[in-house]
């Protein structure tokens, strides 16, 4: 379970580095780590920072880059809208691939998240996200 999670933070985060995935998401999956490497040069983040990211998800960096990055990402991957609201159906949808999206419900509890500016919505989310499937995937554990 825990190599489960892991995958599926490395996808959330868009630079997923060629993980087992079905035939029907492969080209999804090129497109989202195009999207990430589009806004690593676009916001002009160090490619490490956000490889660190993805190897230690319970120690996210919390510089304005990166938060800037997560907006960039999660505004190509129609994870939040050009206004910066979060579009939490979307990210339902994609996480539908890892889990029951009865499951997910639980998510809702981080539609009150806020944040001075795009990036910080977008930081302050994934905290809360990762938080829930974190719980998630230990409840499924002890199963």
């Amino acid at each position: 379970m825990q190599f489960l999670l892991t995958l599926i933070i490395c996808v959330f985060l868009a630079l997923s580095q060629g993980a087992p995935l079905k035939d029907q998401y492969k080209e999804d999956m090129k497109q989202r780590k195009v999207m990430a490497l589009e806004c690593i040069d676009q916001v002009k983040i160090d490619r490490k920072i956000i490889e660190d990211a993805m190897a230690h998800p319970t120690n996210l960096p919390t510089d304005a880059k990166y938060k800037e990055f997560l907006a960039c990402s999660y505004k190509k991957q129609k994870f939040q809208s050009q206004d910066g609201k979060i579009l939490f159906d979307n990210i339902y949808s994609f996480l539908e691939r890892f889990y029951e999206r009865g499951d997910l419900r639980i998510l809702d509890n981080c539609k009150i998240v806020t944040g001075a500016n795009d990036g910080e919505v977008a930081y302050n989310t994934l905290k809360c996200v990762l938080h829930y499937l974190f719980e998630l995937s230990s409840r499924d554990d002890s199963e």
